[in-house]
């Protein structure tokens, strides 16, 4: 249900380039691009992903529960989608890969890992871009479970935000987490 809102935003803003932290196996940048190429011809996508390198280690410390894909299929993939979207893809952990990135982009994705520290340093590497959207924060359900808040989820990260700086909204939108709690979409805009 959360994943609707990204459509919503990318109609609102209208972006000409797109990054994405969490390509997974590409779907949602199809998605995302597909909606762009309505308002330019000129789109740009860039994504960053473990792909590969993702392993039962890393899964485990960033509470991933999704399948792994290769790069060079996610790559094909989208080429084969978005023939005419310039498409480029970081293979990594983005604590390195992301690490001083300066990239100008109109709009960003941010649902890699979901680990409090990944966050800080996906959302401090993107902190340039006028508009991002950040997945995972989590709020508890009627029974008061949700995710370790000091471990996992973007929750920390958002209340640190500069609201001087920033304009920040967290969307209505929420889906039920497996273990328990819900988790939103949270809107992020430089003022």
């Amino acid at each position: 249900m959360r994943y609707s809102q990204i459509i919503d935003a990318i109609h609102e803003i209208q972006p000409k380039s797109i990054l994405e932290v969490g390509t997974w196996n590409g779907h949602r940048a199809v998605s995302m691009c597909e909606i762009a190429l309505k308002y330019d011809l000129n789109v740009s996508y860039l994504g960053f992903d473990l792909f590969e390198e993702a392993d039962a280690e890393t899964d485990a410390y960033e509470l991933n529960v999704k399948a792994h894909n290769s790069k060079q299929s996610v790559k094909e993939m989208l080429e084969r989608n978005l023939p005419s979207v310039t498409v480029n893809l970081v293979r990594g952990n983005t604590n390195d890969t992301l690490k001083g990135f300066k990239g100008r982009y109109d709009f960003a994705f941010i649902d890699g890992g979901h680990s409090v520290d990944t966050i800080i340093n996906d959302g401090d590497n993107t902190s340039h871009i006028p508009f991002r959207l950040f997945d995972d924060y989590y709020i508890p359900d009627k029974q008061g479970r949700c995710p370790d808040l000091t471990k996992y989820g973007c929750n920390s990260y958002i209340e640190s935000l500069d609201r001087n700086l920033y304009d920040v909204t967290i969307l209505e939108k929420a889906d039920p987490i497996k273990q328990g709690g819900f988790t939103q979409l949270v809107k992020v805009i430089i003022k």
